[in-house]
């Protein structure tokens, strides 16, 4: 099942809600229920098509996996701190994760992205081109901005309670990799191993 979320941000990342059957508390069960797959015929060394580094050796994505696992609290992208493992209702109750699934969930929609594209309060501009701020405008985009926020919570919370059934009686985890940390970062965010397991993953793009 291939499942897409996320919130447009500046930041160049991408965050996974992982779910496995076993805790992720050793290299061992890393590799054996994400990685399974990987590495098997080349000596351990791993690549992707979405990647220009070279090959790099399994036991080191799965050493980075393992350091975001074994943390108590993983800070997600807005600076709210995740439990890890968690359980869906954990990941359900962060308001900003629903909120990150939510503004995904809105710009996927054409019709939803117009709609936010089209309400959103227009600027005005002197005859040099520079922006005249007011009350009005800054009001408008206020209240623009909080209507919108309101919608992608509850449209992120909607998605995951349809994602339950996927998660049920897992060991759940939030993990943030980013193709701008490099060689490493390049593989986590974007490699293929993610299908080995239930996951969301949001972009942060």
């Amino acid at each position: 099942m291939k499942v897409r979320y996320g919130h447009v941000s500046n930041s160049s990342s991408s965050s996974f809600i992982v779910g496995v059957d076993k805790p992720l508390d050793s290299l061992e069960s890393v590799r054996e229920q994400i990685f399974h797959n990987a590495g098997a015929n080349t000596n351990g060394y791993v690549s992707h098509e979405y990647s220009s580094y070279d090959p790099i050796h399994i036991n080191v994505l799965c050493e980075q996996v393992l350091a975001q696992a074994q943390e108590n609290m993983v800070r997600d992208d807005l600076g709210e701190d995740v439990p890890c493992p968690s359980t869906i209702e954990g990941i359900m109750n962060n308001l900003h994760i629903a909120q990150q699934i939510g503004w995904n969930e809105i710009y996927d929609d054409r019709s939803l992205s117009k709609t936010h594209y089209d309400e959103f309060p227009k600027p005005k501009f002197n005859s040099e081109g520079d922006f005249v701020p007011s009350e009005a405008y800054t009001k408008a985009s206020r209240e623009h901005y909080d209507k919108w926020e309101a919608m992608a919570q509850k449209l992120g919370k909607e998605a995951i309670e349809k994602a339950r059934p996927m998660f049920e009686n897992k060991h759940i985890y939030f993990m943030t990799f980013a193709d701008e940390d490099g060689h490493i970062g390049s593989h986590l965010e974007h490699g293929p191993h993610w299908n080995n397991v239930t996951h969301i993953r949001i972009s942060n793009h």
